[in-house]
């Protein structure tokens, strides 16, 4: 069995492989995040015995498992592929999948407007707290962290240009004094409802 490649082709890399031309059955499929790096946390319990045979398969030389966890993401890509080609179910599997995808990523936006919002609304208060004491260049380097917090953490272009374009506003504000507090709640949910218009 071949190691499928850590970057498929297709940008949907959560899904790609159950469409008809994308999909190898003697690849595997052990990824635990899509190509930006979201995932979803799954628990789950195993018999004693299902558990050991798991491990005796990882443990054999040129197996393409790290872990028990490459195993079952495996595992559950290839018997969903088998579960839609057996039952003729793939154009309405694959709608439904899309939707499910859809809400999750907006729900997803929500939480990374709303961190970034509370990231914003806690840093002017700090620089507003280290210029008023005196402590410019403190206040200087409190931006370049969050600046590269932005750069590093939001995977979504238009949540990085708008928190880019808050950090101008915190510059300028650090060299005249003059510059928007905060960033208001109704801006949040204008945010959200673009992305929703866009989706």
């Amino acid at each position: 069995m071949s190691v499928a490649p850590p970057q498929p082709p297709d940008p949907r890399r959560d899904v790609w492989h159950f469409a008809v031309n994308g999909y190898d059955r003697d690849a595997a499929y052990c990824w635990s995040t899509d190509s930006k790096g979201h995932y979803e946390q799954v628990n789950l319990k195993l018999t004693p015995g299902t558990k050991a045979i798991i491990e005796a398969l990882i443990s054999i030389d040129g197996t393409p498992f790290r872990s028990a966890q490459d195993f079952i993401r495996n595992a559950i890509v290839h018997e969903a592929r088998y579960r839609v080609d057996k039952d003729q179910a793939g154009e309405d599997v694959w709608q439904r999948m899309e939707d499910i995808l859809h809400m999750e990523n907006l729900g997803r936006i929500r939480r990374d407007i709303e961190t970034r919002a509370t990231h914003i609304n806690t840093l002017w208060d700090t620089l507003r707290l280290l210029t008023e004491t005196g402590q410019q260049n403190k206040a200087v380097e409190q931006v370049d962290v969050f600046e590269d917090i932005v750069l590093s953490t939001y995977d979504d272009d238009d949540i990085r240009r708008n928190s880019l374009a808050v950090i101008v506003q915190m510059r300028n504000y650090l060299r005249t004094g003059q510059g928007l507090p905060e960033l208001q709640p109704e801006v949040v949910e204008f945010e959200i409802e673009k992305k929703k218009r866009r989706a």
